[in-house]
C-alpha cells in the first residue's frame, strides 16, 4: 500500500479505536479523546479496548484490537508509554493504517529510554507500514470527515475550510485553532499535531496534502526538525501547486534547547533555515499572528501577476503605514497611467492626496480606477468608521470581480457598526484584517508568492 493510500486510511478511517478509556469521569485524561470522537459526528465506527472493562459510554469494550470484529484503520491512544509498542504490535497484526498517539515520555523527555522507545515504537509501525501521529500530541483533526482524534471536543466545531495546519506543538496549537471563531470566510480543513515524528514528518504531510482537494494552503509551526532536506524537497513539488508558509520557534539557543525538550527537535540556527525555506519557495513569517494572517490571504485571493501596488484609503495615516511596510518589503508602490490620474484629480479636492497612496477612497468610482489602472496589480484599502462615511461596499466587492484583481483590506469599527458591509465584502472572499499593517504584511505575503510562482513559470 503506497504512502498516500495509508495516509487515506489514516485520516478518512472508517473504525477508530481508543486506547486507554476506562470511564466518562471527566477527571480522567483517557475520557477527552472519547467525548472528542463521540461529539464530532463521526460517521465510522468507534471501538474501546480495555480489557479491564465490558463497556464504556454505552460502547462495548474489547480486550484486545484483535478481537474488534472487522477491519480497524485508527487506533487512539492515551496509555502509559511502557505498553504502548506492545499495542501498536497488535494493531500491526490487525492490520491497523494508523495511531495518533497521544502518550509522553518519548524521545522529548531527559530520560535516554524515552528516546530508544520511540525508535521501538517507529520500528514497529514503519514494518507494518503504519503512520504514527505523535507520540507527544494533542492529536488531530480532519474536519471534512467529521474526524476528531484529539483530547480537545471543541475543536470539531470550528468553521471548516481549505486551511491544513501543521504544529510540532499542542499548546501553540490550541492559541491558533480558535482563531476561525472570529472570521466569516475561512476555517481548517485539516489541524495535524505531529508532536515528535516518530515515522510521519512535516515532509510526508506536505507531499500528502499537495494532492488533498479540500486544502488549498498549508501552514506550518515548526520547532526543529532532523531531515531538512526532505523538507525542502517536498517544498519545492508543492509550492506551484499551493503555497507553504512557516513560523519556525526556537531563533534563539535558549528556545531551541527548550525545543529538544519539547518535541525532540533539533533546533538549528534560524538564519540557515530561513534562507533555506527561501530557496524552496516557503513563506516565512515572524509570528503566529502573521501566520494565521497570510494562510488567510492565501486561501482567499489569486496572487497579483505583478509586484505593482495600489494603495487608498479615506484618511492619511492607514494609507502611510500600509506603504512604508509595502516598499520596504519589495512591492511598488506605483504610478498610475496618465489616464487615471487625470480622472482622479478631477474627483479628489486638491487639499488631499491624489497620486498614489489615494488619500481620499469614499466613492465606488475611485476603488474602479485604481482596479482598472494597467500598471496596478493588487489594492490594499483601509476603513476606520466614523458615522458621516459611507462605506463602499458593494462597489467594492463589484469592481475587485469585475477586474479580477486581488483586494486586501483593513477595517477597524465598533462592534455592529458596518457589520451588513464587512459581511458582504467576507462572503465575497474578500480578506479583512482590523489593522491596517496586518493587512499591509498579508499583501506583501501574496505579492511574494505570486512572485514565487512567476519564477517556477506558473503565472
Amino acid at each position: 500500500m503506497s504512502q498516500k493510500d495509508t495516509f487515506d486510511r489514516v485520516f478518512n478511517p472508517r473504525s477508530v479505536a481508543l486506547f486507554g478509556v476506562a470511564s466518562q469521569d471527566k477527571t480522567k485524561f483517557s475520557y477527552y479523546p472519547l467525548r472528542s470522537m463521540l461529539q464530532s459526528e463521526y460517521k465510522g465506527n468507534v471501538y474501546i479496548v480495555n480489557p479491564k472493562a465490558s463497556e464504556v459510554a454505552g460502547l462495548k469494550a474489547y480486550a484486545s484490537v484483535k478481537d474488534i470484529p472487522g477491519e480497524v484503520d485508527l487506533a487512539i491512544i492515551t496509555l502509559p508509554n511502557s505498553v504502548v509498542a506492545d499495542i501498536l504490535t497488535d494493531c500491526a497484526a490487525k492490520g491497523v493504517k494508523g495511531a495518533v498517539i497521544i502518550t509522553a515520555g518519548f524521545k522529548e523527555s531527559e530520560d535516554e529510554s524515552g528516546g530508544e522507545l520511540q525508535k521501538k515504537i517507529a520500528d514497529i509501525a514503519s514494518e507494518a507500514g503504519m503512520a504514527i501521529i505523535g507520540p507527544n500530541t494533542f492529536g488531530m483533526v480532519h474536519l471534512h470527515d467529521n474526524l476528531n482524534a484529539s483530547f480537545t471536543p471543541y475543536m470539531s466545531t470550528l468553521r471548516k475550510g481549505s486551511i491544513s495546519l501543521l504544529t510540532q506543538s499542542g499548546g501553540i496549537t490550541h492559541f491558533l485553532a480558535p482563531w476561525v471563531f472570529g472570521q466569516t470566510n475561512v476555517g481548517f480543513s485539516r489541524i495535524v499535531g505531529l508532536g515528535n515524528r516518530a515515522n510521519v514528518d512535516f515532509a510526508d504531510m506536505i507531499e500528502y496534502l499537495l494532492h488533498d482537494l479540500t486544502t488549498s494552503v498549508i501552514g506550518m509551526y515548526m520547532e526543529g526538525i532532523d531531515n531538512p532536506r526532505s523538507l525542502l524537497e517536498a517544498g519545492r513539488k508543492a509550492v506551484g501547486v499551493k503555497p507553504l508558509v512557516v513560523f519556525k520557534a526556537g531563533q534563539v539557543e535558549t528556545s531551541r534547547s527548550a525545543a529538544l525538550s519539547h518535541t525532540g527537535s533539533l533546533g538549528g540556527r534560524h538564519e540557515l533555515y530561513k534562507a533555506a525555506f527561501t530557496q524552496a519557495g516557503i513563506i516565512t513569517v515572524d509570528s503566529l499572528t502573521e501566520l494565521l494572517d497570510v494562510t488567510k490571504v492565501l486561501a482567499l485571493q489569486p496572487p497579483p501577476r505583478g509586484n505593482r501596488i495600489a494603495i487608498a484609503s479615506p484618511v492619511a495615516g492607514p494609507a502611510l503605514v500600509g506603504t512604508d511596510i509595502c516598499e520596504t518589503s519589495g512591492l511598488c508602490v506605483t504610478r498610475f497611467t496618465a489616464e487615471t490620474q487625470e480622472r482622479l484629480n478631477e474627483l479628489i479636492p486638491p487639499i488631499v492626496a491624489r497620486t498614489n497612496p489615494v488619500d481620499w477612497a469614499f466613492t465606488t468610482e475611485i476603488i474602479e480606477l485604481l482596479l482598472k489602472d494597467e500598471n496596478v496589480d493588487i489594492l490594499l484599502l483601509s476603513y476606520s468608521f466614523t458615522d458621516a462615511l459611507i462605506f463602499p461596499s458593494t462597489g467594492i466587492v463589484e469592481a475587485a470581480k469585475t477586474y479580477g484583481k486581488p483586494v486586501v483590506m483593513s477595517i477597524r469599527a465598533p462592534e455592529g457598526a458596518w457589520q451588513k458591509e464587512i459581511d458582504e465584502l467576507g462572503s465575497n472572499g474578500i480578506p479583512i484584517y482590523p489593522m491596517p499593517d496586518r493587512a499591509a504584511r498579508a499583501a506583501v505575503a501574496l505579492t511574494k508568492y505570486g512572485d514565487i510562482l512567476r519564477e517556477m513559470g506558473g503565472i
